[in-house]
Parts: structure tokens; sequence; C-alpha cells
């Protein structure tokens, strides 16, 4: 069988803070005036780290990171980037300036995103360790060399790897890298940290800060950073944003008066700044509106305690005036509340905390914008305060509103989803369900009864951030563990017996730093800590380790100990996304490998022509593809049209695939078909006797064809023996054959278009 894990990406390894940083189990998103981003912290120690990564974001829902910017929302899904609201400027990222009041999605981040950030106008996104601006760029707060904006992201100058965080101000943009922090853009307060005041369109150096830097964020003149448990800022003092008790600007860094320890996480207003410490909050600058939250009014040029928040404070976001705390999986709000923005059901200022309405309870993240808040519950968005763009993303024309309502579309708590021979997997709030067929107990439900719907499986409820379904058996990671169950005639579960499991066993000696998994027919294989481990049948060299031994344990595919982003398995041989090429072992016999050879290697070799650029691979059963810069090209076995090139053969070079050779952003691969996901729609090719294309036809494809009814708000997608599944706007819809049960929809009859999965097991 093939892969059967359904899409391959680079695993989010470094996505990090950007402006409110703090341990929130487990993400926080944080916010500026701009934009705002996530961090994960060490619980033990308290100290922000710069990975994310598989134990964090990816595990709460499809939403990774939430950025709100002036007028504008973006969330990070697991498949690329959508925004919302004003668009003038190009803020959304999709090719146009026409504002949108439900999400679209951003042109070219298909994968490998890793945090984002947003302005007054412009976005940023972390983009597998380098930095892309799209949007507003009239004083170069892109970043590219240029004060021209754009509706699409480009590469920020110099700024292609070693970048930990973004922070977006209202005309300015910081990154932290390497531990230091460099700023572009506008800099007429001192924004930029630089020593001057002279606008910048590339990135330059903060002074004094090379190093030992945890977090930034960004206000509309000013900016801070967290380090080494402190905080200092700099630009614009107006108001005593820079806590210094002074009002005097400076484009250098200053301390904060008391805080030089025991800081966990900013958020930084247009004209204030505020500290989660030890616990609780304390904020300076601005305070006209109670923006400092101590019930007083009057600007405070040091850090002031927050009335009644001294302790039990998860997270923090600031905005335009006003700011908003997470405690206890509650929200509470302070300061300006003109257009709703505290979400309290009013429109009245506060100076002390009040409490956002229905909002108590299940909170595991904030974005604060100008004048609107976001909040990640439960898996899906919602959002409160001003919507004069339709930046709260309901779909309704209403200018504002102050209570949280729901973002369109960013409902579900689906994760991810796996498809196998004839069964299939979801991650649902951190949790596994399966369902199909069971006769080696690949449900993992503790028992060899198949289901026509979602069964949970036994003993993982929680802390799930990837799944790889193989033919008769599946494998997740678990807090950074692997465990496989199912069939295990030949090792395939990868805990040193041949004996099969009804229940998750533990694979030997993984029990840390698994990034990610693909599972064949009979073997599996794992990315851990950028290096590649197999185990399993390796009757054709696909344990990728130089023999043609099989092995009931993990052994080290040889060459490949770092650099690997993505991995991706056939029926017997596996490929891995190095460096943004591709190397492929194991079978060959039609091309598989793609290296212009029909001999199979029990070592890496190189993808001929593939060396650079790539962002995906899917292996099926005997052939494989992959997205090169938004367009597919695909080898090996093409007798049903899976290569999708409009013929059938065989080819052991990669060609491409027709009509889609740009826009795509994630690729699955079958038994003999192929699907992608491009522009929101899904297309598929290849074999069509099972109605594995999902186009409302029984005919086989050598081109793309529509999968019916998923042409637009499709996240992922997954294809497995001779069935399809898709995950769209929190839902999952499967289509093909369904003689085990295979599309969860509580039948037995199969498909020729996709139909919805059935309620989630309680």
């Amino acid at each position: 069988m093939s892969r059967l894990e359904g899409v391959v990406r680079k695993p989010d390894r470094k996505a990090v803070a950007l402006q409110a940083l703090v341990w929130l189990a487990p993400l926080t998103l944080g916010c500026c005036r701009g934009g705002f981003d996530v961090d994960l912290r060490d619980k033990a120690s308290g100290v922000a780290t710069s990975g994310t990564s598989d134990s964090g974001l990816e595990t709460i829902g499809l939403i990774g990171v939430i950025a709100v910017g002036g007028f504008h929302t973006c969330a990070r899904l697991k498949q690329g980037v959508q925004c919302w609201g004003e668009n003038a400027n190009g803020q959304l990222g999709n090719g146009s300036t026409d504002p949108s009041n439900v999400p679209v999605q951003v042109v070219g981040l298909p994968s490998g995103v890793q945090a984002i950030a947003a302005g007054n106008a412009h976005t940023c996104a972390l983009v597998n360790g380098g930095a892309e601006c799209w949007g507003g760029n009239a004083e170069g707060e892109l970043g590219d060399n240029s004060t021209s904006q754009s509706n699409v992201p480009r590469q920020v100058t110099g700024l292609t790897s070693g970048v930990q965080a973004l922070a977006a101000g209202h005309h300015h943009t910081c990154a932290l890298v390497n531990g230091g922090v460099q700023c572009w853009g506008e800099n007429a307060a001192g924004e930029l940290g630089n020593n001057s005041t002279v606008q910048s369109s590339v990135p330059v150096q903060v002074v004094g800060l090379a190093s030992g830097v945890q977090a930034i964020a960004a206000g509309n003149a000013h900016t801070c950073a967290l380090v080494n448990g402190g905080v200092q800022c700099w630009g614009d003092n107006s108001y005593g944003e820079l806590g210094n008790n002074s009002t005097v600007p400076s484009s250098a860094p200053v301390q904060v008066v008391g805080l030089a320890s025991g800081v966990q996480a900013l958020a930084v207003g247009e004209i204030h700044a505020c500290a989660l410490v030890n616990g609780g909050v304390q904020c300076w600058g601005d305070n006209f509106y109670g923006d400092v939250g101590n019930g007083t009014q009057g600007a405070s040029n040091v850090p002031a305690q927050v009335t009644g928040l001294t302790s039990d404070v998860q997270a923090l976001v600031a905005g335009y005036l006003q700011t908003c705390a997470l405690v206890n999986g509650g929200v509470q709000c302070w300061g300006y509340n003109l257009d709703g923005e505290l979400g309290n059901n009013a429109v009245t200022a506060s100076s002390v905390p009040t409490q956002v309405t229905g909002l108590t309870s299940g909170v595991q993240a904030l974005a604060g914008g100008s004048q609107h808040v976001c909040a990640l519950v439960n898996g899906g968005v919602q959002c409160w305060g001003n919507n004069a763009a339709g930046q709260l993303g309901n779909g309704a024309a209403t200018f504002a509103s102050n209570v949280p309502v729901q973002v369109m579309g960013l409902t579900g708590g689906v994760e991810a989803i796996a498809a196998g021979v004839n069964h299939s997997c979801a991650v649902v709030n951190g949790g596994i369900q399966c369902w199909g067929d069971n006769a080696d107990g690949e449900l993992g439900t503790n028992s060899t009864a198949s289901s026509s719907v979602p069964l949970r499986v036994t003993g993982l409820l929680r802390g799930v951030q990837a799944l790889a379904a193989g033919a008769h058996h599946t494998c997740a990671v678990v807090n950074g563990g692997a465990q496989c169950w199912g069939a295990n005639r030949d090792g395939e579960l990868g805990n040193n017996s041949d004996a099969g499991s009804l229940t998750p066993v533990q694979v030997t000696g993984l029990t840390g730093g698994v990034q990610a998994l693909a599972a064949g027919s009979n073997h599996t294989c794992a990315l851990v800590n950028g290096g590649v481990q197999c185990w399993g049948a390796n009757h054709y060299g696909e344990l990728g380790n130089n023999s043609d031994a099989g092995s009931l344990t993990p052994v080290q595919v040889e060459g490949l100990m770092s650099g690997v982003q993505a991995l991706s398995a056939g029926d017997y041989h596996t490929c891995a996304l190095v460096n943004g090429g591709v190397q492929c072992w194991g079978d060959n016999i039609s091309g598989d490998l793609g290296n212009n050879s029909w001999t199979s290697s029990p070592v890496p070799v190189q993808v001929q022509g593939l060396t650079s650029g790539v962002q995906a691979i899917a292996a099926g059963f005997i052939h494989t593809c992959a997205l090169v810069n938004g367009g597919l090209q695909c080898w090996g076995n093409d007798n049903y049209g899976e290569l999708g090139n409009n013929s059938v053969g065989w080819s052991n070079v990669p060609v491409l695939t027709w009509n889609l050779t740009s826009g795509a952003s994630a690729i699955a691969a079958g038994y003999y078909q192929t699907c992608a996901l491009a522009g929101g729609a899904v297309e598929c090719w290849g074999d069509d006797l099972f109605h594995e294309l999902g186009d409302n036809s029984p005919t086989q494809s050598g081109l793309p064809v529509l999968a019916v009814g998923l042409t637009s708000g499709v996240q992922a997608i997954t294809a497995g023996g001779a069935h399809g599944c898709a995950l769209a706007n929190g839902s999952v819809w499967c289509w093909g054959d369904n003689a085990s049960g295979d599309l969860g929809n509580g039948t037995d009859g199969g498909s020729l278009v996709p139909v919805s999965v059935a309620p989630w097991a309680p």
C-alpha cells in the first residue's frame, strides 16, 4: 500500500513567540497593537523557548497561531495561512486588495509556516526559519529593500534562516534572530533600536541585543524585548511606554524600572505595555482609558500592578488602548471599549479587568489587534470588537460586536487525518479516533471489530501531535514519542516483537524527539531530531540502512542524521524531504525512486532534478509525487494515470502534472491515485475503479479532476488504498471504497462523491 499517511509536510519545529509569550498548556498567543504570536515556555523553568513544534501548537486544533492587525486577522492552519478583514494594502496576502469578512488563503504559504505577526496594514510569517512579509510598505516594513506594497508574501532581505520570532508594530517589524534582535521599517521615534532615527527597508541590528533575548513585542512606535527574564524597551516614550521613569524617547534599549527578572511574557499596545510577572500583571504607559488597569487614569512611566491580577494569569495581549488576560481558561479585559473590544457586552471603558462574556473557561490562546481581540476556544476561533473591515471573520457586515462571535470555518477540533488501505484516523482535540477495517486491530480499540463510524483509540485521549496509517497498522506521535498498533508480522510496530497489538504500544527507544511519522505497507519510519529511523519489513531496502534484513526496532537510515524536514512511505519504498530536496530508498521496480534507474537501493538516492524548492512529498503504492514551488511533479508507476501527465506507463524521473504547475498546497498519494489541494479545492487523478477520485464518475483520469463539493475551504487531504478523505472547515469528508466502513459515515456502500464522516465518538 502507499504511504497512506496522507499529506506529508515539513514539520513545524521552530515556531515561536511574537508579542506575548507565556506558558499556556500548551500554547498562548500574544499580541501587540499590530501583530501577535505565540510562544511555548518550559513549564519548569519559566523561560521562554523558541520551539513549538510537535508538543504545542499543532495539538490544540487547526489553529497554530493567530495574528491580529489594525483591521485584519490571520490564522496559521495546518495548511498555510488564512486572513480576513481590511485589504487595501494587500495585508491579506491573497493576491488582491479586496477586503474579505471570511478567511481567504495567503498565496504561496502552503506549508512550513511556523509563526505569523500582523501590523497595522502588513503581515509577516516565519517560514522554515526565514521571514516573509506582505501588505503596506510605505516605511519599508516588509523589509525587502523597497517601499512598494505587496499583496503576496516577499522575502525579508537577509533573513532566510535563523529567525525564531517576529513582532509587527504600526509601520515597523522586528525579528528575533539567533537570540538577537533585528528591526526594519519606520524609525522616526527610534523604534528600530539601532541608535538612529532613520527608517530602514532592510533589517538592522538593535544596539546591545545580539544575544540573550527570549521574546519581542512591538507597539505603535516602540518595541520591547524580554532579555534574560527582564524587560528592555526603545522608541517613542511620550506616554512613558518605555517604563524607565521618563518621557524621553530612546533609539537604543533602556531598562524598564523594576523588571530586571521574573518576567514571563510581554504584551505591547499602541502606547502602553504590560508584562506577565510571576503569574501577575504589571502595565505602564498611556492610561487615559484605564489601559494600565490599576483603577486610575493618567499615564504611568513605571510599571503598576493591574487590579486583581496578581496570580493565575497565563497569557496577555494588548491592542490599541486595551489589554486582555487569559486567567484560568477565561478572559478578562480592561481599557478602551468604544467598539466593544473588552467583550463584556458594553461600550464603556474600564480601568480594571472585566469578564469577557461567555469566555469563562476553555480558552487556549489570545490575540489582540488595534480594536478587536480573538480567542482560540476548544479548537475554534471567536473574536469581538471593531468589525468595520470584517476582521471578526464571522461573515457579517456589522460595524462591531461587544461580545465574542464565531469565525466562519474555524470551528472544528480536528487537527490531522490519515488513511490506511481500508481504515482512516483523525486527531480530534488531541486524541485519536479511527474507523474502517479492523481485522488486525488497526483501529486501536482493543477489538478486531470493524466500524463504519469513528471510535476512540484506547488510551490516546490527549497529547497526540501527528499520525500515520499503514496498510494494516497505525502510528502516532504522542508527547514527542512514538506509539503504534495493529498488524506486526514484520515488526512494523517497532516494539521488538512480531506480535500484533489491538492497543497502542511504545516504539522501542522513541520516547522523545519524534517530529513526524510515515507508514508504508509493512514498515514505518520516524523523523527524529532531524534524522530518520525506520523499522519493520526490509525486503527491498525500504529501511534505508544498507541492508535487506528487517528490524523489530528502529534502525538509522544511512546518511540521514540531520536536515530532514518530512517523510513519506510507499508500499516498499520511502522518501524524505532533505534541505528542500528529495531522497528515496527501497523498491524501484516502477521507477519509484525517481533517480533515472530501475534498480532498488537500500540507501537514500537523490531524486533527479529535485535538489531544492520542494515543499512536500507523498508516496503511493509504487509512485511518488512532490510539491515544488506550488506545482506538482510525480514519478513511478503510471498505468492508471496516477502521475497526472495524461499518459500511461512508467517514469523513473519526475514529470510535471498537467494543470497543476502552481497554486497547489498539499498532496496525497494512494494505491493508484493521487490528490492535490489547490486553492482550497481537491483535485484527484488516476484509477477510479472504486470511485477514489470523488468526481461523481467511475472513470479513471490521467488529468486532475475536481472532487464534488470540495471546491473551497479544504485544509488537509489524505489518500488510502482506494479511498480519500479531506478536512474542510473542521469537518472530515471521505469518498471511494467503503467495503470496510472506510468512509466513516455509518454505511458500507462506496461513494462517488465526498460524504461527511459520522459524528465523533463522545
